[in-house]
C-alpha cells in the first residue's frame, strides 16, 4: 500500500465536481492504507480557501501545519 500521507481539502461550497473528486480520492487512498485525512473547510470554496492560506490563524493553515508536522489523528488504515 501507500506510505505518503495525503491531507485533502475542500471546500463546503466548492464545485460539485472538485467535492465529488476529494471523498473519491480519500475513498482511493483508503483503499490502498494511506494515511489520508479530508477536511471539510466551512463557509468556503476553493479559490477563497487558497486566500486565505495566508493568515496564519486559518483553520486551514493551522491543520496545514499539524499534518506536516506530524500529528495525523484522523488518518485511519482501511479495515
Amino acid at each position: 500500500g501507500n506510505q505518503t500521507p495525503f491531507l485533502l481539502a475542500v471546500g463546503e461550497r466548492d464545485f460539485p465536481v472538485l467535492y465529488q473528486q476529494a471523498y473519491a480520492m480519500e475513498a482511493a487512498l483508503r483503499r490502498e492504507s494511506a494515511a489520508v485525512a479530508l477536511l471539510e473547510i466551512a463557509a468556503a470554496d476553493h479559490f477563497e480557501i487558497n486566500q486565505r492560506s495566508g493568515d496564519p490563524s486559518d483553520i486551514w493553515v493551522q491543520r496545514v501545519r499539524t499534518w506536516m508536522q506530524g500529528e495525523r489523528p484522523e488518518a485511519k488504515p482501511d479495515v
